[in-house]
C-alpha cells in the first residue's frame, strides 16, 4: 500500500454481462487479515451486477450511435460534385448532436447534388417529419426517387409530383418538405436556376452587391399527404458572385433560451454580410451563428446548402 503496509486480504468478483460474459473484475484489498466477510461479498456482488448492467448499456448506446452515424452518412452524398463555374457547399447537423457533430439519432434532413445530363444538374434539399429509422427510410426513398425520375422530368415541379406519388405508394404515416432545383452553368459565368418547393422554406439569393432576395414565399404543399399537389416553378439567375441559399426549418426555427427563433429577418441580415465569401464560408458562417443562437439546445436537424456562381 502507499504507506508501506502489505495487502493481507483480497476480495475479487467478476463483472458479468449478458450470457455471463466476463466484462471485468473488481478487486478489493485490505492490510488486515480476514478483513472481508459474507456481507462484504454480497455488497461487492451487488456492485458488480450494477457495473455489468452499466457497461452493457454503454456498449448498446455506443453501437446505436455508430449505426446512427453510419446510416446518416449513407443517406447523404459523401462529396458534392465539382461543377465548372459553380462553387457548392453543404452543412448538416442532426438533432441531439454533440460538439463534434456526432449523434445517437438518425435525422430527417437530407440533400443531394447530382448531374442529370451533360452540363445540367439537380439540387435537392428536404426534411422528413420526425427522426429515427422510419424517417431514414423515407429519406432514402426521397433521394433515390428524385435521382431516378430527374432525367425524364425537365420541370422541377414534375419531379416533386413524381416524388409525392412515390411517397403515397409507400403508405408511410410520415411526410416531408422538399425543394428541387435544376441548374445549368453557362460559359459566361451566369447560372440559370429553376426551382420548385413542396412545403419547404423559401430560398434566399445573395447578390454580389450585398443585397438579399427572399424568393417567392409560396412554398407549395407538403409531400406524401395529398394525392394531388399544386406546385410552381420559379426562375432565378445567378450572376458571377451571386449565391443561392437553401435551408431547412432547423435553421429558421432554432430557438435560444428565451424561446426566440433565429427567423427570417436574422438570417437575411446575416446573409447580407456574407458577400464575397466562398460557398463553404457562407455555409459555415450561417451554421456557426445558428449554433451560437440555440446554445446547448438541439431540438431539430439543420441542413444548409449554398451555390455560388464563380467570378
Amino acid at each position: 500500500l502507499a504507506d508501506g503496509r502489505l495487502v493481507r486480504s483480497w476480495l475479487a468478483a467478476p463483472v458479468l454481462g449478458r450470457g455471463d460474459t466476463v466484462l471485468g473484475v473488481v478487486y478489493l484489498g485490505n492490510h488486515r487479515p480476514h478483513a472481508f466477510d459474507a456481507r462484504h461479498e454480497r455488497l461487492v456482488a451487488g456492485l458488480c451486477s450494477q457495473l455489468g448492467a452499466g457497461l452493457e448499456h454503454c456498449t448498446l448506446f455506443a453501437e446505436r450511435s455508430r449505426v446512427a452515424g453510419a446510416l446518416s452518412e449513407s443517406l447523404l452524398p459523401p462529396l458534392l460534385p465539382t461543377i465548372a463555374g459553380l462553387d457548392a457547399a453543404a452543412r448538416y447537423r442532426p438533432s441531439g448532436a454533440d460538439a463534434t457533430g456526432r449523434t445517437k439519432i438518425v435525422g430527417g434532413d437530407f440533400y443531394d447534388l447530382f448531374e442529370v445530363a451533360d452540363g445540367r444538374f439537380g439540387l435537392l434539399l428536404g426534411d422528413v417529419s420526425g427522426v429515427g429509422p422510419e424517417a431514414a427510410a423515407l429519406t432514402g426513398v426521397a433521394r433515390y426517387t428524385v435521382r431516378a425520375v430527374a432525367e425524364a422530368e425537365d420541370a422541377p415541379r414534375a419531379v416533386l409530383t413524381r416524388l409525392n406519388e412515390a411517397l403515397l405508394r409507400l403508405g408511410s404515416d410520415r411526410f416531408l418538405t422538399a425543394v428541387y432545383a435544376t441548374l445549368e452553368p453557362k460559359a459566361d459565368g451566369v447560372v440559370p436556376i429553376v426551382l420548385s418547393s413542396g412545403g419547404h422554406p423559401p430560398a434566399f439569393v445573395l447578390r454580389d452587391d450585398e443585397t438579399v432576395e427572399v424568393l417567392d414565399r409560396d412554398t407549395g404543399m407538403l409531400l406524401g399527404v395529398f394525392p394531388t399537389v399544386a406546385l410552381t416553378d420559379h426562375d432565378v439567375v445567378l450572376n458571377p458572385g451571386d449565391a443561392l441559399l437553401l435551408v431547412t426549418d432547423g435553421v429558421l426555427e432554432a430557438r435560444d433560451d428565451d424561446g426566440n427563433e433565429f427567423g427570417f429577418a436574422r438570417l437575411e441580415a446575416l446573409l447580407a454580410t456574407c458577400a464575397g465569401r466562398s460557398a463553404e464560408g457562407i455555409a459555415r458562417r450561417i451554421e456557426r451563428s445558428v449554433l451560437d443562437h440555440r446554445g446547448e439546445r438541439a431540438d431539430d436537424d439543420l441542413a444548409i446548402v449554398v451555390l455560388r456562381a464563380a467570378i
